[in-house]
């Protein structure tokens, strides 16, 4: 919520500020690559940011890009079966989701939580993710983006 409340008081003082952690870790988390201690002085620069990964968050058979995305961003779908998604954005894999970071957080977290925009997935998917995992979704961006601040695609 404050990320949101951070974001929209950005906006409107008409200021572009683009923080890579703007949707990331939470103020609970260690930060990973930091190089930060915590307050028992312990240095917690390879801890990870968030505990949601790719393994057991994104990339699962049950995970958010197989429950929300795949059925039209997937390498396995061509043409009619790709429901309108450009040939080439599939998210069946890590790398082809970290490509399209920056598109995914401008229109699965953004589009989604301000309520315009072309919001993913698009109104007439049969599933749609709750605030939560949108929630969890931009935080898993803004961790991922930060373990791989090179990604293709991801704006700093």
């Amino acid at each position: 919520m404050v990320n949101r409340l951070v974001r929209k008081a950005t906006m409107m003082t008409g200021t572009l500020v683009l923080f890579v952690g703007m949707y990331g870790c939470n103020s609970t988390s260690t930060g990973a690559g930091t190089g930060a201690g915590d307050d028992d002085g312990n240095d917690n620069a390879n801890a990870p940011c968030t505990d949601l990964t790719y393994e057991n968050f994104v990339g699962t058979m049950d995970g958010f890009m197989a429950t929300y995305c795949t059925t039209c961003h997937s390498s396995a779908l061509t043409g009619a079966e790709r429901q309108g998604a450009t040939e080439g954005i599939d998210f069946d894999t890590m790398a082809g989701v970290v490509a399209q970071l920056n598109g995914i957080r401008e229109r699965a977290v953004e589009a989604v939580q301000d309520g315009d925009g072309s919001p993913m997935p698009p109104q007439t998917a049969d599933a749609f993710p709750t605030a939560d995992e949108v929630d969890q979704l931009a935080e898993w961006i803004g961790c991922e983006a930060q373990a791989s601040p090179s990604a293709p695609g991801f704006k700093k």
